[in-house]
């Protein structure tokens, strides 16, 4: 029995210990493998970091400009002397002034442009006038229901009284009503009853008519009106060169220098003007002219007849302009346009900054020091040649066909192009096109380019110029090899590689 115990015992030992050891051998196996997981995460963390700094460190980061649709101009900037067919007239007789046309009004011939008059008689006579009526009225009101207007003041009152009820009814109501509307109706009918009471001719009232009829025709006098001496366009800016700025005689404007320092146009309305002092003035016809100095080179073609667009600066206007005359000279030539149109938004101006647009290209538009030029060979595309390796090329040398690799700097839909310092091809190379024609290298040439950004890596495109100014050009954009709109362009290219990685 104490045997079998013992036996129990030691049994029972090695059953534990056997189950010990093998957890041991698994958590050793687990630590192993987390160990290795850990290990691995080291190296990719290590990896991700020696890859970012070797692009913070060697990598380049430059400066870029965004390939977007521009327009650029070929103008020619300038000052304008605007000439008009244009007449002042001059007041006759002092006095306070009633305007009847405002600036820029289109008026026929006679018409009353405005009205002079001595306020200070108008004034007595009107409140002379105005006392006679007041005691015409007293006079009248007294024998109203015999007066040969009876039924007329009848209804006149009639009306009066249904103006009053119609408002009074509104009091209250959802409707609104205008109260200066109603005093306008009562005065306008009071009004026409006070016409007919002082107009009746009555014994009582005669020696009164009289007098009234003497004072009218002395108020008649005291207004003096000045109308236009033909149709056309008023104006009040009246700048005293309205003589010397003429389409017959254009060059004078710039032989006076006076004329040139003049800068303001002053308006003639006034509140009182005296005899002699410019009133206004009648531009007649709606062709109005513009004087201007060119240089010699930059208008050597143009010619008489040819139409140009002008840009007014300050106005943010264009228009188009007829070529009049030119007068050629050593170094500029005096120009005279005509034009037709919104002569009345310029009626304040004399001299104007103005520019002469030539022409203008829409594209795509990139910096002028984003372009870089190099020197390639070009080559046909029926020349090249591909395999699972690389593009070549293959050269006809003492009468053997000879295969060359070369590296392909850029291309469009014809041609390839290879960099002169590459030295795979050179001048006289004789190549091989698959239909077995031989193309000969006669020269090389200079291509212009941009370096575009595409996923980080440096690629010369091609480009085009089709128009340029001092800070940018236009680019030709009809290609699939060209630019593209909205590309990153490198903005200064030099020392900028091929397919160099750029950040």
């Amino acid at each position: 029995m104490a045997i079998n115990n013992r036996y129990d015992i030691e049994r029972h030992k090695s059953e534990k210990y056997e189950k010990d050891r093998k957890q041991k051998r698994k958590r050793k196996k687990s630590n192993i493998m987390l160990n290795r997981f850990i290990g691995f995460l080291i190296i990719i963390i290590l990896i991700y970091s020696f890859y970012g700094l070797s692009v913070n460190v060697f990598h380049k980061n430059i400066p870029v400009s965004i390939a977007e649709p521009g327009q650029i101009e070929n103008k020619i900037s300038t000052i304008g002397k605007i000439i008009r067919n244009e007449t002042v007239v001059y007041s006759t007789y002092s006095g306070n002034i009633e305007y009847f046309s405002a600036e820029g009004d289109k008026v026929p011939k006679d018409f009353v442009v405005f009205k002079i008059k001595d306020k200070n008689t108008e004034t007595n006579l009107t409140e002379k006038i105005d006392k006679i009526d007041q005691e015409i009225k007293t006079i009248q009101t007294k024998r109203e229901d015999v007066s040969y207007y009876k039924p007329e003041f009848e209804e006149i009152n009639k009306d009066i009284d249904n103006s009053i009820k119609k408002y009074q009814r509104l009091l209250g109501t959802n409707y609104s009503f205008d109260i200066y509307s109603l005093r306008n109706e009562i005065e306008s009918k009071i009004n026409l009853k006070n016409t007919l009471v002082i107009n009746e001719n009555t014994d009582t009232t005669v020696g009164y008519k009289d007098e009234r009829v003497v004072y009218e025709k002395e108020l008649s006098e005291n207004e003096k009106t000045v109308k236009s001496q033909e149709s056309g366009i008023v104006s009040y800016y009246i700048d005293g060169f309205e003589d010397i700025y003429k389409k017959d005689n254009f060059l004078t404007v710039f032989d006076n220098k006076d004329i040139d320092l003049k800068k303001m146009i002053n308006s003639a309305k006034k509140e009182v003007i005296n005899k002699g002092d410019p009133a206004f003035k009648i531009i007649s016809t709606y062709d109005w002219y513009i004087a201007c100095k060119v240089g010699t080179k930059q208008s050597e073609n143009w010619l008489v007849g040819e139409n140009k667009k002008i840009r007014f600066v300050n106005m943010h206007a264009t228009q188009k302009a007829e070529i009049q005359d030119i007068i050629k000279n050593k170094d500029t030539n005096t120009i005279l346009f005509r034009i037709t149109e919104q002569m009345q938004n310029f009626l304040q101006f004399r001299n104007i900054d103005i520019e002469i647009i030539e022409s203008a290209t829409a594209g795509i538009k990139v910096p002028n020091s984003s372009v870089c030029n190099v020197n390639v060979f070009v080559i046909p595309k029926e020349c090249i040649s591909s395999d699972t390796k690389k593009r070549f090329i293959t050269k006809k040398i003492s009468g053997s066909n000879v295969r060359q690799d070369i590296d392909i700097f850029c291309e469009d839909s014809q041609n390839v192009y290879i960099k002169v310092e590459d030295e795979t091809v050179h001048i006289s190379d004789r190549i091989i096109s698959k239909k077995d024609n031989i193309f000969k290298i006669k020269n090389s040439g200079k291509i212009q380019g941009v370096y575009v950004i595409l996923g980080n890596l440096a690629k010369f495109i091609k480009i085009e110029i089709e128009n340029s100014n001092e800070n940018y050009c236009i680019v030709k954009s009809d290609s699939e090899y060209s630019v593209k709109m909205y590309d990153n362009v490198i903005t200064y290219p030099k020392n900028i590689k091929q397919g160099e990685f750029i950040k």
